[in-house]
């Protein structure tokens, strides 16, 4: 076990904060075949090349609408990338853009996959514990068909702030009124998840699916390869 930069043994946690995309589900994969189906889907409907029409180009117009307006929802920035990839290749029908945005996002959830520690995890915690979502992103569980295994729902469109700002951490802090110290978080980012959770008093582990490199930093980082040993892991098993 590596070390922590807590003892366990002071910690009592209550309520088990997750992380969503890349932590509970696969949301890159689904993305990248969402982008291509719907791709698929402009070419057909348009009869654009596919030099003009292609997954990089619409993920490279959703980032520049990003920067250019970081207070919409990401619905409306995706919708927004296909309109001006429609004028792009001097397509001017407007319900068109709203028919892509639907194909994507109904492509994008049909292909994301839960990973399979997750149910069985999430099941067996519930027992004993509150278990949130908190996620910058916007993939709904409900969509996912695991949404009962939530008993709070954060996104930070909604919230206002993502992680790793402090403040979204403390509008679910507020929001289930429960002490920093009973507080677990757990994600893929060690910016976002863990060092953001840590900076306001949390709890943090670091789930790393992807086995990369272990950071030399200090403090250390308590670290997970999956979830199917979360509920037996040493800092809930300390309550």
């Amino acid at each position: 076990m590596l070390p922590w930069r807590l003892s366990y043994a002071r910690c009592v946690i209550r309520t088990v904060v997750f992380d969503g995309d890349q932590t509970l589900w696969d949301f890159e994969t689904a993305r990248q075949e969402a982008l291509t189906i719907v791709c698929d889907e402009i070419i057909r409907a348009t009869g654009a090349s596919s030099v003009e029409v292609s997954p990089a180009r619409l993920q490279q117009l959703w980032q520049e609408i990003n920067a250019e307006h970081t207070g919409w929802r990401f619905e409306a920035m995706r919708r927004e990338s296909f309109r001006r990839l429609l004028l792009d290749i001097e397509v001017r029908d407007a319900p068109l853009a709203d028919t892509f945005t639907d194909c994507y996002f109904s492509a994008r959830f049909s292909h994301c996959q839960v990973y399979p520690d997750v149910v069985p995890c999430l099941s067996e915690l519930r027992r004993s514990y509150r278990v949130v979502l908190l996620s910058n992103g916007n993939t709904y569980p409900d969509r996912l068909g695991i949404g009962h295994l939530f008993d709070g729902v954060f996104f930070a469109q909604d919230i206002g702030f993502g992680k790793p700002d402090r403040r979204a951490f403390g509008h679910v802090q507020d929001a289930l009124d429960t002490p920093a110290n009973e507080m677990l978080n757990i994600g893929d980012s060690l910016e976002n998840d863990v060092w953001g959770a840590l900076n306001v008093g949390w709890n943090a582990l670091w789930l790393n699916r992807d086995e990369l490199a272990y950071p030399n930093v200090e403090p250390a980082v308590a670290m997970l390869a999956n979830l199917g040993s979360l509920p037996s892991h040493e800092v809930l098993s300390a309550n």
